[in-house]
């Protein structure tokens, strides 16, 4: 509308106002390159949180789930088994019970035992003879028996016959042989050098080959003791002297 020279412009009308300020739109701003960057990360971001969530929940079922088949799978095998595990309880329930009876069978004998030790100890104070006593005097009876000849010495008319004891050699039983002689045959004259020089000669003159040992017969004849007899008496002062030396060591002489 011109007016005096002059558009003028026309007032509005209230509905035209009100389409003006409330019903257009206001202009939309173009969206940066920044901002679609920042909405993608978000998007991403989510979709990852997501993801998390539900992988999360499959493995609470999946463990939920294993858990309950284990569980499953023992209460069908103990039912399964169940008379075999009875069996097996009851056999464990019988062998105990026989173990705790054998003990205390174990333990009722030894005192068994220390009461007869005791007996047999109160009998040995008393003076009674022990049976370990018995078989150790039977033991040394028997040993002595073994180590001694039932004969030591035999005389026939014209020797006489000497049996080895254990660790005995040819001298002793010359000895013996001659200490037979005498004691039949006594001389008063004879002294213990005499003796050492006649069992000597016995020892040498015999005719007995071999070695003694225990349980070994030697002959010396009657004859062969005299000789040797009157033999030592045709020793000098000398040599009987020098004899002394030997017939010291012998327990017999220095009778």
């Amino acid at each position: 509308m011109v007016k005096n020279g002059h558009f003028v412009k026309l007032t509005t009308s209230p509905v035209e106002r009100t389409i003006g300020t409330q019903g257009v739109d206001p202009p939309r701003r173009k969206p940066t390159a920044e901002s679609r960057t920042e909405l993608q990360r978000k998007r991403f971001l989510s979709t990852i949180s997501k993801l998390e969530r539900k992988v999360n929940h499959m493995e609470e079922d999946k463990d939920m789930s294993y858990e309950e088949g284990t569980a499953q799978k023992v209460r069908v095998w103990v039912q399964e088994n169940l008379r075999i595990i009875t069996s097996v309880f009851i056999v464990a329930v019988i062998a105990f019970g026989i173990y705790s009876y054998s003990g205390r069978g174990a333990t009722s004998d030894d005192a068994g035992l220390k009461k007869i030790a005791s007996s047999e100890t109160t009998k040995e104070g008393t003076g009674a003879v022990t049976s370990e006593e018995a078989e150790k005097t039977s033991t040394d009876e028997t040993k002595q028996a073994e180590a001694a000849p039932a004969e030591t010495s035999k005389e026939t008319e014209t020797s006489f016959i000497e049996v080895a004891n254990r660790g005995e050699g040819l001298t002793h039983l010359a000895r013996r042989a001659a200490t037979d002689y005498l004691d039949k045959n006594a001389d008063s004259s004879l002294t213990a050098e005499h003796r050492i020089y006649i069992e000597d000669y016995l020892r040498k003159k015999v005719a007995h080959q071999g070695g003694v040992k225990t349980g070994t017969n030697v002959e010396f004849s009657k004859s062969l003791v005299k000789e040797a007899i009157d033999a030592s008496k045709n020793l000098n002062e000398r040599q009987l002297e020098n004899l002394k030396k030997y017939s010291v060591r012998v327990s017999e002489f220095r009778k």
